[in-house]
């Protein structure tokens, strides 16, 4: 019998590179809550992290990071969707960017046996 993995490979790489992939967006969706109630309680809530300045507006320094200090807001169901949508996209984008490049880095070269193996059937 033979195995979907043997007739399609690359369907089967699809598959389990969507899984993965897939798998990894809800544990980030579910662990977001929790990391954010963790560091809601560490002195990070006051620090600004400003790096990488790209350019002045108005007087004043652009970053292409910029994290104001101040405390997080609790309960902002807004944010956690803005951030649920943000990170959905991530995935999507990550999804289609990488499966395609995977497929070159991985390239997998047939061998003497299993061309053998392939004429035999």
């Amino acid at each position: 019998m033979d195995r979907l993995e043997d007739k399609h490979t690359t369907a089967a790489q699809f598959i389990v590179f969507f899984i993965l992939s897939n798998g990894i967006t809800v544990l980030q969706v579910a662990l977001m809550p929790v990391f954010k109630a963790v560091f809601a309680h560490t002195s990070l809530v006051d620090t600004a992290f400003q790096f990488l300045p790209v350019g002045v507006s108005h007087g004043h320094t652009v970053f292409l990071f910029d994290y104001s200090a101040g405390s997080m807001s609790v309960g902002a169901g807004g944010e956690t969707v803005a951030d649920v949508i943000t990170m959905i996209i991530n995935a999507a984008i990550s999804f289609w960017v990488f499966f395609p490049i995977f497929k070159v880095i991985f390239k997998q070269e047939v061998t003497p046996e299993d061309a053998q193996a392939s004429a035999a059937q």
